[in-house]
C-alpha cells in the first residue's frame, strides 16, 4: 500500500519502523512534531521499544537475537 503517492517514502518509513530508528521516523512522518510529542508523552522505560509493546516489543527482541544486516 502506498500513501501519499510516494512509494519510496513508505518503504523508508517501513525500514525505519523495522529498525526502530525513531529520528528517521520523525523525519518521514507527515507531522514530525506531533509524532515526536506523542512518542514523548507515551515513552516506555526502554527508549528502544515502541510505545505500544514496551518491553515486549517483537521488533526489539528480533533485532537483539538475529543479525539482519543487508
Amino acid at each position: 500500500m502506498v500513501k501519499n503517492n510516494d512509494r519510496q517514502r513508505d518503504l523508508d518509513m517501513g525500514r525505519a519502523r523495522r529498525d526502530l530508528q525513531w529520528d528517521r521516523m520523525y523525519e518521514l512522518a507527515i507531522d514530525p512534531e506531533h509524532a515526536k510529542s506523542v512518542r514523548d508523552s507515551r515513552s516506555p522505560d526502554d527508549k528502544e521499544a515502541c510505545t505500544m509493546c514496551g518491553n515486549y516489543c517483537a521488533l526489539k527482541i528480533v533485532k537483539q537475537n538475529f543479525n539482519f544486516e543487508r
